[in-house]
């Protein structure tokens, strides 16, 4: 039997968060590692939640023994809920980045997690299958799950122009990256939910009474589906990357 190796992470703040606190990424984490835990298509390996306040030098490391561990056969699944960080890296180049709690936005590319670099490492691993999943956006707007970095917004002041940086698409096989919104959209959340709308309608989509696992295709095409009709079309997810008939598994329905 294959096993499932799972990093769910989510943080509602970050270290100088004064204003953009949010109300349910860490619910969100939380909510998927303990959804999967009850799935029975793989052994269960590993489930890592992270909501502390791990530094993200910690968490990269803890991925990357993840990733080293998984064998051929095996299933990686990553889960971030936050904030999507927009940063300028180069005169002509952006970066995504993942805030984590004790990110400093002033130092981004030492303090976060590197998205491009994030999805080189699950490319790069002998498992046969791995998705991350994304609630978050990137966007550069003032709502829903963003932020902008200082030399990003420098030069947006200039107002010369330079080179959006979308989600890279991984070109491993079986490798994938669902994300809860398109470029230019934000990722929202809802009180009544009580979850990111996204992270909800992931979480209905893989609940299941009778089958053991869904394919990666058909959960985007649900959750697709959910997210345009919760938010009338404002929000949108993504789907990158070749699934190759990749399974998730699901969470049993009580």
């Amino acid at each position: 039997m294959s096993s499932l190796r799972v990093m769910s992470l989510g943080f509602n703040w970050h270290r100088k968060d004064t204003e953009r606190r949010l109300q349910f990424a860490e619910a969100d984490a939380v909510a998927v590692a303990e959804g999967i835990s009850t799935q029975k298509l793989h052994h269960l390996q590993h489930v890592e939640l992270i909501t502390n306040s791990r530094s993200s030098l910690e968490i990269e490391q803890t991925i990357k023994q993840q990733i080293s561990a998984s064998e051929m056969s095996d299933s990686l699944l990553f889960y971030f809920a936050g904030h999507g960080m927009l940063e300028e890296v180069s005169a002509t180049e952006q970066a995504l980045f993942l805030v984590c709690k004790d990110t400093d936005i002033g130092d981004v590319t030492n303090t976060a997690l590197d998205l491009a670099r994030l999805i080189q490492m699950f490319e790069d691993a002998r498992s046969a299958t791995a998705l991350i999943v994304l609630d978050c956006c990137f966007s550069g707007s003032l709502g829903g799950r963003s932020i902008l970095g200082p030399r990003y917004l420098r030069r947006l002041q200039t107002g010369r122009p330079f080179r959006r940086k979308r989600i890279p698409t991984p070109v491993g096989a079986g490798k994938s990256v669902l994300s809860a919104c398109g470029a230019h959209q934000e990722a929202a959340e809802n009180s009544s939910l009580g979850h990111g709308v996204f992270t909800h309608s992931f979480l209905t989509a893989i609940t299941s009474k009778t089958s053991s696992s869904m394919s990666v295709a058909a959960v985007y095409s649900q959750v697709q589906e959910s997210v345009l009709r919760r938010t009338d079309g404002k929000q949108c997810p993504s789907l990158y990357g070749g699934d190759h008939g990749a399974q998730i598994p699901t969470i049993r329905k009580k």
